[in-house]
């Protein structure tokens, strides 16, 4: 993110009020932009204007590909004490802690709840491989 002056606004950062910021988000490969909000409200054209303190979300959606012809979206989300799993097709999916102990696996539908103590961990859907915080 960037201010009018183009500095970079980080995580904690203050800004003036009604300062306008610039979102650049940009997914890794393999993952699309789902949804980008601030304070719950969708960002538009990439900017939202502070009025108070914000909270930013940006949503990556990953997808599977048979024969390269075929995907289904999913959006994976670390919550408070759980990992939720928001897919329209049935995908496998696999949490493990940083330390590689298996916390869940196993098909993943609709949306999925799975829950966790907080803490960081690594989900594997889709062939793709991330880390999640979970608060």
């Amino acid at each position: 993110m960037t201010d009018a002056n183009n500095t970079e606004v980080k995580s904690g950062d203050k800004v003036k009020k009604n300062s306008v910021i610039t979102l650049e988000a940009v997914p890794a490969s393999g993952y699309e932009l789902s949804t980008a909000k601030a304070n719950g409200v969708d960002i538009v054209n990439n900017q939202f204007t502070v009025t108070k303190a914000t909270d930013v979300l940006v949503k990556f959606t990953v997808a599977s590909s048979i024969s390269q012809t075929e995907s289904t979206p999913v959006t994976v989300e670390g919550g408070q004490h759980e990992i939720v799993f928001t897919t329209s097709g049935k995908i496998p999916a696999a949490v493990y802690t940083l330390g590689g102990r298996l916390m869940f696996e196993g098909n993943v539908s609709g949306e999925y709840a799975v829950s966790v103590p907080a803490g960081v961990y690594v989900v594997k859907i889709a062939g793709v491989t991330k880390k999640l915080l979970v608060k």
